[in-house]
C-alpha cells in the first residue's frame, strides 16, 4: 500500500524511492513489463537502472516521466 501511495502522489519531477522487494508490473501496447524494485536500483529484463523514468523512456521511446507512466494503471506486488 505504501508504494501505490508514493507512486499516486509522484509528480513529473519526483525523485522517489520504492522499498527493497516491490514489483511494479505495467502493460504497455499489449505488452507486460515488470520492474522489480532493489535497494538503489531498478531491474528490467536484464539491466540495471537508476531511476523510473529510465526506464519509462526505454519501454515507450518517449520523453515521459517514471513516476507519471508507473502511476497509472501499474500492479504493485510485493
Amino acid at each position: 500500500e505504501y508504494a501505490r501511495q508514493v507512486l499516486q502522489m509522484a509528480t513529473k519531477s519526483d525523485k522517489i524511492k520504492l522499498p527493497h522487494g516491490i514489483v511494479l508490473v505495467r502493460e504497455y501496447k499489449r505488452k507486460k513489463h515488470e520492474v522489480f524494485c532493489l535497494a538503489s536500483c531498478f531491474l528490467y529484463k536484464t539491466a540495471y537502472y537508476k531511476s523510473l523514468t529510465e526506464i519509462a523512456q526505454l519501454i515507450t521511446q518517449t520523453q515521459i516521466s517514471g513516476p507519471m507512466f508507473f502511476k497509472r494503471k501499474t500492479h504493485i506486488y510485493v
